[in-house]
């Protein structure tokens, strides 16, 4: 994979000193934010037949996925893509194909490195706006 062009999702909301985020996911499958593209914040997204996109971790090679209680989490990929594991974007959202009306939301008014990030309902602040941007 390493041949594939990486990308990163980032937030339009800023960190304390103005950092851009970047949505983030450590090795015990915490999803945060942090204010550089390294392995672990970026991302091969692939599309599936229905349209919508899994986020695969370069660093780990698992997906971005929501759990039964909308928090956050990293997995391994099963045989296929299920809606827990497939998104979906528009007007800088990125949405869970199961419901769209919860969008990617950094958590809180402050945002420094390591704040997590949650599935909340659209309010159209910066924290829950993301954009698709190359990373290699």
């Amino acid at each position: 994979m390493t041949s594939l062009p990486r990308y990163a999702l980032r937030a339009d909301a800023k960190g304390p000193q103005g950092e851009s985020l970047y949505l983030n996911a450590d090795s015990f499958g915490k999803v945060t934010v942090q204010y550089s593209v390294e392995d672990t914040s970026a991302w091969y997204p692939f599309a599936n037949r229905d349209c919508s996109v899994v986020f695969i971790n370069v660093s780990s090679g698992k997906v971005l996925t929501v759990l039964p209680d909308n928090s956050l989490t990293m997995s391994a990929l099963g045989p296929a893509p299920d809606n827990h594991n497939s998104w979906t974007f528009g007007t800088n959202a990125v949405r869970p194909q199961f419901d769209d009306d919860l969008n990617l939301n950094v958590r809180g008014n402050s945002y420094p490195a390591g704040t997590q990030v949650i599935l909340y309902k659209w309010d159209n602040e910066p924290n829950s706006k993301w954009q698709l941007v190359r990373a290699n």
